[in-house]
Order: structure tokens, then C-alpha cells, then sequence
């Protein structure tokens, strides 16, 4: 096993590629792919200037985050001049307060969020919602304000659809499946990346925290998205829209027995447990903030963040049932067996890279090679 400091110089070189910076005057705001191509920041959802963070459950500016809490406390009411269809952009936001209000509104801004009290001090604070009962009334119901936010901006910011884009020209079918695959999974690392960095809290760690527990848990990531595309698992396994294998062809690509066994099983489960996708974005959440990653400078932060999510996912998991805690126990089952596949893709990937018949991805090969097999954890 490499030591921490030869762990830590590996992780910088391979997290040059997304451009992770320290907070000390560097924009954090935006991602750069191994190409060099710029990933644009967040735009606010209600006038299209960047989005300063999320406010009351979406991404948005100063600007209409101020006009959205003044129009709420405020109680005020807005007529339209004009056919009630006025655009809303950060030239125009000013232009029309009815139509910017109604824009608010439409794009998922929650009035439960703002203060009407105008009480200073802090965050306003949540009681936790029982089962069948409700503090805000018709308003909301069953799940406290809090987790709906969340949940809110967790759907916000999920990665937009990849395609594998299958190369027709190449006849073997298993350097076709390799390349195919290769392809998709840097991409998805990427993608992966751009959604770290705008789950809540991430960027409040250390740098070095934020590499760490990206290296640790990417590949598991992959793994969860793959089997929720799956889903409802019938035989095949939908690694994109463009890109599906049956079992048989799995074999025929020389995809090894044990990945693919423990690939489908993982697929089963979710379906068996029919995986929401509020669900299933809180899972990736709760991978995401691993206390047990090595190396790591503030395991505290991490594991507050983490059992924070899993609270959020404890609600959601009431919402469905009356058996919550025996569900949130399946699910985080779930994420444990994943160590076995994760090792299991893990050994395809350096068994196809050693064969030298495709060329992987640099950063690809990098995040594999800082990926010790025994280094993972999940408690």
C-alpha cells in the first residue's frame, strides 16, 4: 500500500484534471475535463445568472433569491401588464415582478422556506416529522420542509443522460464492448466529479478530503447508477440507453463470470426493493461521505455529513411504509455489498488495460490505480 504522502501526490496529478482547488482566491465554481474543456458552473434556475448556491430548494442568484424572500414575507401581490408570459432574464428579472414571482414558483423555489417571522439568529430549524402527521398542514406533507430542499436540490443537480455511442465499425464484439465501456465510464467519472462538487457540503471540506473521497467512491457510483438505469431489472443490464447486454452477451464480450453474477445480483436487489429515485440520489450521497476512506484530515466533518443524508433517507423511507427503518436497512445493506463488485469491476478493468488492446482513458487508468483494494470501507 502506497503511503500518505505518495497517495497524496498521486491524487493531485489525477484531480488536475477537474481543476480542484483550495478555496484561497481559486473559483471553485468550475470543472475542467481532461481535454481542457470548460464544464460551466450553475446557473440560477429562475433568470440564468450564476447561481450563487441553493436557495430555498434550487439553484439561484442573490438577486431572486432576495426578490423571492421580500415577495414572501411581504405577502405581496403582483399583477402583469402584460399577457402573463413575460421572459425572465438576468437583463429582464426587473421588468415584470409577477412573471419573475410566477417563475419562482414554477421552477421549485418553496415558500415554506422563508422566515415570516424574520427571526434573526441562523437557520430556521425543523422538528422531524412523524409518520401520518404533518406541522405545515395541506402545505407539505408527511416529510419535513428540510428534507424536501434537499431532496429538491439533490434532483437539481443530477448528471444529465450519457450514451455510450457503440462504434459500428469495429466487428470483435469484445474489444467493441471494451471501448464502448471505457468511454462511457471516463465520462461518467467526470460527470461524477461536476455532481460532488455541487452535493451540499462537499465543497466545505478540505481539498484533500474532497480527492480522497472521490478516489474512494467513484467507481462504486458508477456501479449504483448503472443498476438503477437498470431497473426494473428483467436480464439486461442498461449501462445507457444506447449500450445494453444480455447475460449471454456479457459472456460473449469476456466480461469475467464474477462481475458480471455480481453486477446482475446488485440490479436484482434494487429492484426487488423497487429503489425510488429520491431513494437512490440519497444512496449516492451517503457513498459519497465515507468517514472510513483512508487518510482523510476531518473524519468528523465527513461523518456528520453522511449521517446527516442518511437521516434524510430515513424519512424518505417512512414515507413509503410503515416498515422505514427495516427498509433504510435494506438500502444501506445495499450499499455494503457493493464492496464485492466494486473489487470484481475493478480486477475487469486492470485485466483489459494489462491486455493492451484498448487504451484507456489516462485519467481512468490514474483513478484505477489509486484505488487500493482493501481500502474501502463502508460502515
Amino acid at each position: 500500500m502506497a503511503s500518505a504522502s505518495e497517495e497524496n501526490f498521486s491524487g493531485e496529478i489525477a484531480f488536475e484534471n477537474f481543476n480542484i482547488h483550495n478555496a484561497a482566491g481559486v473559483d471553485l465554481s468550475e470543472l475542467h475535463s481532461a481535454d481542457g474543456r470548460s464544464i460551466p458552473r450553475k446557473l440560477c434556475l429562475v433568470c440564468n445568472d450564476f447561481a450563487s448556491g441553493l436557495h430555498y430548494g434550487i439553484p439561484s442568484c442573490e438577486a431572486c433569491k432576495a426578490f423571492f424572500k421580500r415577495t414572501v414575507q411581504g405577502n405581496v401581490e403582483y399583477s402583469c401588464s402584460a399577457s402573463e408570459d413575460c421572459e425572465i432574464t438576468k437583463r429582464r428579472r426587473k421588468a415584470c415582478q409577477a412573471c419573475r414571482y410566477k417563475k419562482c414558483l414554477m421552477v421549485g423555489m418553496l415558500k415554506e422556506g422563508v422566515r415570516i417571522d424574520r427571526v434573526r439568529g441562523g437557520r430556521q430549524k425543523y422538528k422531524r416529522v412523524e409518520p401520518g402527521t404533518s406541522p405545515y398542514g395541506n402545505s407539505m406533507s408527511k416529510i419535513s420542509i428540510e428534507s424536501k430542499i434537499m431532496s429538491g436540490l439533490l434532483e437539481s443537480i443530477e448528471p444529465e443522460k450519457l450514451f455510450a455511442f457503440p462504434d459500428d465499425s469495429i466487428n470483435d464484439m469484445e474489444l467493441k464492448f471494451n471501448t464502448s465501456l471505457s468511454d462511457l465510464t471516463d465520462r461518467e467519472l467526470l460527470a461524477t466529479v461536476n455532481w460532488a462538487k455541487s452535493v451540499s457540503g462537499f465543497l466545505e471540506l478540505s481539498t484533500i478530503d474532497q480527492m480522497y473521497l472521490l478516489q474512494n467512491v467513484w467507481l462504486d457510483i458508477f456501479l449504483l447508477n448503472v443498476a438503477y438505469r437498470s431497473m426494473p431489472y428483467t436480464g439486461t443490464i442498461i449501462f445507457s440507453d444506447d449500450f445494453t447486454l444480455k447475460d449471454s452477451e456479457c459472456r460473449m464480450c469476456g466480461v469475467s463470470t464474477e462481475f458480471n453474477s455480481l453486477l446482475r445480483k446488485l440490479c436484482s436487489k434494487l429492484t426487488g426493493l423497487k429503489v425510488s429515485k429520491e431513494e437512490y440520489m440519497y444512496m449516492k450521497t451517503i457513498l459519497l461521505f465515507n468517514p472510513e476512506t483512508e487518510y482523510l484530515q476531518h473524519k468528523d466533518q465527513v461523518q456528520k455529513r453522511r449521517e446527516k443524508m442518511q437521516d434524510y433517507l430515513q424519512e424518505v423511507c417512512i414515507i413509503q411504509g410503515s416498515q422505514g427503518t427495516a427498509r433504510l436497512c435494506s438500502l444501506i445493506f445495499i450499499l455494503a455489498s457493493l464492496h464485492n463488485v466494486r473489487a470484481a469491476a475493478r480486477n475487469y478493468w486492470l485485466a483489459v488495460k494489462n491486455e493492451g488492446k484498448v487504451g484507456l482513458h489516462k485519467l481512468l487508468c490514474e483513478m484505477l490505480e489509486l484505488m487500493d483494494e482493501d481500502s474501502w470501507y463502508f460502515v
